[in-house]
């Protein structure tokens, strides 16, 4: 990709002007990366502090009350502005060659 800008410049605005236009696209190019590089890490690190502050909520839910618990948005089927509407909490749980929803109610947020 670069290496294509690189030639494009120069065969529009010959060798010294378009060299120096590529040194300034590949500057931003350069600082754009390094902050979604930095982005990423931030995002990296909360991730793993979340993992590390909450134990296994999901598993503890299954050895507690069987199932899974599902928390989605779902949509009215009226055509309406505010869909999807939620979130709603579910267990879904296996029985035989079914699978089960049981709608638990509005979800809240986990503090």
């Amino acid at each position: 990709m670069l290496q294509k800008k690189y030639m494009k410049l120069v065969s529009e605005k010959g060798v010294d002007e378009g060299a120096r236009e590529y040194a300034r696209f590949v500057s931003a190019y350069k600082e754009e990366a390094l902050s979604l590089l930095a982005s990423a890490k931030e995002l990296q690190a909360l991730v793993f502090s979340l993992s590390e502050e909450r134990p296994d909520l999901e598993g503890a839910w299954e050895r507690e009350y069987g199932g899974t618990l599902v928390v989605k948005r779902v949509p009215c089927g009226k055509n309406c502005r505010g869909c999807p509407h939620g979130p709603y909490a579910y267990r879904v749980k296996r029985e035989g060659e079914h699978v089960k929803w049981r709608y638990l109610g509005r979800a809240h947020r986990l503090p």
